[in-house]
């Protein structure tokens, strides 16, 4: 079994293959899975994220969940290992954040209001098919998701993504279910 970091490297290489326009033909298609699950049909709150640029790009999802009707929150990375959930509308006031993405201003969400979340969406380098994960290597998202205990937790990834075998630790956090788009 390769390890993380070799893992990383080559879900790196494999994007690299892909022309921008294949990327947000990708991403499209994956937004329009999400969109068909039940899970997102029966939330009343998301948990969605701004990516990076090697993420699904599922900013398209916030206005949608938003004219749904839905609560739609946001991370945000507020130190070095925290990270914050805060509430976001259209019209929020938004600041680059640690990583060059755009984060809503504003406070932290409580704990109670966190552990409502119905759905999140999540982000990852790659995914296999038993709901393991493979981040950046830092926790970000296993701190957060520890956070949201009755949501259902919904991973998003490209074609390429897609692992046979990902090493899992105690402290990772699995998905329930798993979107992704097709090659183009």
């Amino acid at each position: 079994m390769l390890s993380k970091n070799e893992l990383r490297a080559l879900v790196r290489q494999r994007k690299a293959a892909h022309p921008p326009a294949e990327l947000r033909e990708m991403s499209e298609q994956a937004c329009r899975g999400v969109c068909r699950s039940p899970f997102w049909m029966a939330a009343r709150s998301v948990l969605l994220y701004h990516p990076l640029p090697d993420e699904v790009d599922v900013t398209p999802l916030l206005d949608k969940a938003f004219r749904a009707g839905k609560r739609v929150y946001l991370p945000v990375v507020t130190g070095a290992c925290a990270i914050e959930v805060r509430r976001w509308a259209p019209g929020t006031q938004m600041r680059t954040g640690a990583f060059g993405i755009q984060e809503p201003t504003g406070a932290d969400i409580s704990t109670e209001e966190c552990g409502r979340i119905d759905l999140a969406i999540v982000p990852g380098m790659g995914f296999d098919h038993e709901g393991h994960r493979l981040g950046r290597g830092k926790g970000y998202y296993d701190r957060l998701l520890a956070r949201t205990p009755h949501a259902h937790l919904m991973g998003v990834c490209l074609p390429f993504q897609l692992l046979r075998e990902i090493p899992h630790e105690a402290h990772d956090i699995d998905m329930d279910s798993l979107v992704y788009s097709e090659m183009p």
